[in-house]
């Protein structure tokens, strides 16, 4: 589906890093050199690139009140039961008596627990609820992966948006605990699936001097709005309000991607669709000349020739099952799967966490959200100037050492032990960063948000069991959550030591390309790798 409006076109001779030119490289507009990528076509970075990059903050905007808005809904109050007489017949808090008249809740705030008295032997209810949501992020990896790859980025972030928008009216109006928790979670499929596509899209549009630090920018959307969600939710004290207020905001972004947002060139030309590439080319430059229109024609030929080859001619459909018959594949993907859980559990869990530690909720979070800031402040300036393995590696590392750290800090030391969360946080954002920006390197276009998705769906698991931490707390203690979490952080940091560094080099548009790039001196030869997948 191609966008409605015709974009302004940008001149060739003002452009020339659109059309074959490599910022960071070469400057010849010549078509004598290899055009094997389509960053030989388009460059690294230029006016497309900049329109995907706003269009993409715009549409990312809503994605901290979509997901994470529901657990200020959840904080803790004081309850009681009462009588027909409207008399206490229990101590706050208290869930010692056999039936329960009518549930007092002792706040303003129009939360989860107070509108379905979720308290007592109903609390489990409220774990539910928010794990729900990032059910929907497990089931989004499989299937909207599929149907991104399949049928490209913009239709799936379509198709997600539309689920989200029906969805977040239906939870505001609803008066059942049940259908809010199935529209969290269809929601759920929504946001992270229109995430991942937008994130594809970002990726294959950028050249491979510039992902690491386009993706730490597109972060940085998900950070300023967790800290402006904060004050939004504080102020806000009925959830049913701030659902509206999605919702209609999700419309605006379905408009914004129907008329704005152009398809993948990369993905058209891999999958094929070469008559739509240029289509979404032509839209967006204009040449001064005859001479300048033939240059580029060849150079697209060029490269649409040698996909045709590279790809068989589209003989042979790839998907995720082709990683499982290359061995040394298979171990970078379930290396990835480890560390993906041990990121995603170690984030949520300390999250939920904080519902337990003493202090107010709203401080709590805000200090703990600062240092995720910080943490994408460093990683946009340093993820191209050192390797991915070794800022995954070092980040799990000090998370773990500060994690244990915190453990013998009594309640009377709340500043220190926050601050030490804190630096367990600010790295461990650095590790998502990076997490996102190096797989989604590692695997081919013809699979690569499958394959993203696929690897999440062990951190989707972790952060779908992190709420029930609240539980694991009533029968255990906050320290031995705590040494849960730091443990983890040793395997993952134990486990990326054995990947391959991705840093500079180009994103692979096949297996055999994926095979190639991460080749290293070992006992089985690429080619028989390559035999393999036969």
């Amino acid at each position: 589906m191609d966008a409605v409006d015709e974009p302004e076109s940008v001149p060739l001779t003002e452009v020339k890093s659109l059309l074959a030119t490599d910022n960071n490289n070469k400057e010849d507009t010549d078509d004598d050199g290899p055009i094997e990528h389509v960053s030989d076509l388009i460059g690294s970075w230029g006016p497309f690139q900049r329109r995907i990059f706003v269009l993409a903050i715009l549409v990312y905007a809503v994605s901290p009140f979509s997901n994470a808005s529901i657990d200020y809904y959840m904080i803790k109050s004081d309850f009681w039961c009462e009588n027909s007489a409207s008399q206490p017949i229990s101590q706050p808090r208290s869930c010692d008596v056999k039936s329960c008249d009518r549930w007092v809740h002792n706040t303003t705030r129009t939360t989860l627990i107070k509108e379905w008295d979720l308290v007592c032997d109903r609390f489990w209810i409220a774990s539910l609820a928010l794990s729900s949501y990032q059910l929907g992020y497990l089931i989004s990896c499989l299937v909207i992966g599929i149907i991104s790859d399949r049928f490209g980025r913009r239709f799936a972030m379509m198709i997600c948006l539309i689920g989200e928008i029906s969805c977040f009216f239906a939870g505001a109006m609803t008066k059942s605990i049940e259908i809010f928790i199935v529209t969290r979670f269809i929601s759920g499929i929504g946001g992270y699936g229109r995430f991942l596509a937008m994130m594809c899209m970002l990726v294959e549009t950028v050249g491979p001097k510039l992902r690491g630090k386009i993706v730490a920018a597109y972060e940085w959307i998900w950070h300023v709005g967790l800290l402006l969600m904060l004050l939004v939710t504080y102020f806000v004290e009925n959830f049913r309000h701030l659902y509206y207020g999605i919702a209609c905001y999700q419309l605006f972004s379905l408009v914004l991607v129907y008329f704005k947002v152009p398809e993948s060139i990369r993905w058209q030309l891999v999958t094929g669709k070469t008559e739509s590439a240029q289509k979404t080319l032509d839209k967006f430059v204009r040449f001064d000349n005859d001479e300048q229109r033939k240059v580029f024609q060849r150079k697209f030929d060029k490269l649409c020739e040698f996909l045709s080859k590279h790809n068989k001619k589209g003989e042979k459909s790839e998907s995720i099952i082709d990683i499982w018959r290359v061995p040394r594949l298979l171990k970078y993907f379930l290396t990835l799967c480890v560390i993906w859980f041990v990121q995603t559990f170690f984030s949520h869990g300390m999250k939920y966490n904080t519902l337990d530690l003493s202090g107010n909720y709203f401080i709590n979070m805000a200090m703990i959200k600062q240092s995720s800031l910080l943490g994408n402040a460093l990683v946009s300036w340093g993820v191209e100037k050192f390797n991915r393995k070794t800022i995954l590696f070092s980040c799990m590392l000090i998370a773990s050492i500060s994690l244990f750290s915190t453990i013998p800090l009594a309640d009377k030391y709340i500043f220190l032990r926050n601050s030490v969360l804190m630096i367990g946080n600010f790295v461990m954002a650095i590790s998502s960063v990076v997490n996102h920006v190096y797989t989604a390197e590692l695997f081919p276009t013809t699979m690569r948000q499958h394959a993203l998705g696929s690897c999440s769906i062990s951190g989707r698991i972790g952060s779908i069991s992190a709420p029930f931490i609240l539980q694991l707390n009533r029968y255990t203690s906050v320290q031995f959550t705590l040494s849960i979490f730091a443990s983890l952080g040793i395997l993952g940091a134990l486990m990326s030591l054995l990947l391959p560094e991705t840093r500079g080099k180009e994103i692979p548009d096949t297996v055999e390309d994926m095979i190639e790039i991460t080749k290293k001196k070992e006992n089985v030869s690429s080619e028989q790798e390559k035999g393999s997948l036969n």
